[in-house]
């Protein structure tokens, strides 16, 4: 498990991109971050109905070319880039800029699910495909920010859509399934991506590989089925769901790269509970 979570981690961080800089610094009753980097993307409102622009900004670099590849990319940051010492704060913005809340979550239940309101002096503005401009706040209870950026929103274009079954992709992902419900090693290792592949190759020179594949295979929908797959040149992101004896209804992603004119898994994200409707 260690070795793939470092290895999404190292992905998720590559160094940023000069036009993805922000500036300034965020400050809870906690900590202090100072910031390095931002990245924007569309999600759900995390209060009312409707898309909004997210800014995420951190005091760490972003890998922008990484995590435009996920569907659920609020979900990919905080399980594998926020961590103990790199800290994520989520800005929603409407369409055209306007400051609507924050959200995050550092230790010690230092946190907010969704604030809204307060004096906030925001000059953002949104325009043909980027957002940018400054936005400040002091608070004595709650999170205080002076910051500034100018970033690229990531494309929701994720490739074409195949359908229900996810066409060649979702039948390599069911396979791969089958093969990791089954222990099936020689399979499994047939279906890694690269990024598997290498995780393999390390746990298998540092004598832990019944361990890694243990991460692979344990904790896993019982059932499973492809919701969608969306393809891109050789790039692949399959949505699947299903439900586990013990840990209940399933959902996640799967990243998929075509190699020598096959499928192979170069990652996946499951994570509890029943999957939104597919955008």
């Amino acid at each position: 498990m260690i070795v793939l979570l470092a290895v999404l981690a190292a992905l998720l961080a590559a160094p940023a991109a000069a036009e993805n800089a922000a500036s300034g610094q965020v400050e809870s009753k906690s900590w202090k971050v100072p910031l390095e980097d931002a990245y924007a993307f569309r999600d759900d409102a995390s209060f009312g109905e409707g898309r909004v622009i997210v800014v995420a900004v951190s005091n760490w670099e972003f890998g922008e070319e990484s995590l435009d590849r996920y569907y659920d990319r609020r979900y990919v940051l905080n399980e594998f880039f926020a961590d103990e010492e790199t800290r994520v704060v989520y800005f929603e913005f409407s369409p055209d800029g306007k400051y609507l809340g924050y959200s995050y979550f550092f230790e010690g239940g230092d946190g907010c699910g969704w604030c809204g309101g307060g004096d906030v002096r925001s000059a953002v503005k949104a325009h043909a495909g980027r957002i940018a401009g400054k936005l400040a706040k002091q608070d004595d209870d709650g999170l205080s920010f002076d910051l500034s950026f100018d970033v690229p929103i990531a494309s929701d274009d994720y490739g074409a859509k195949q359908s229900a079954g996810g066409g060649e992709p979702g039948k390599a992902w069911l396979s791969w399934h089958a093969a990791a419900e089954a222990g099936d090693r020689k399979a499994l290792r047939a279906l890694a991506g690269p990024t598997i592949a290498a995780a393999w190759k390390k746990a298998e020179g540092d004598g832990r590989l019944d361990g890694y594949l243990k991460f692979l295979t344990e904790d896993r929908p019982r059932t499973g089925h492809v919701r969608e797959a969306f393809v891109k040149g050789d790039r692949a992101v399959v949505l699947v769901a299903g439900e586990s004896p013990v840990l209940g209804k399933m959902h996640g992603e799967v990243q998929m790269v075509r190699e020598g004119g096959s499928w192979r898994v170069d990652g996946e994200t499951l994570q509890l509970g029943a999957p939104e409707p597919i955008r």
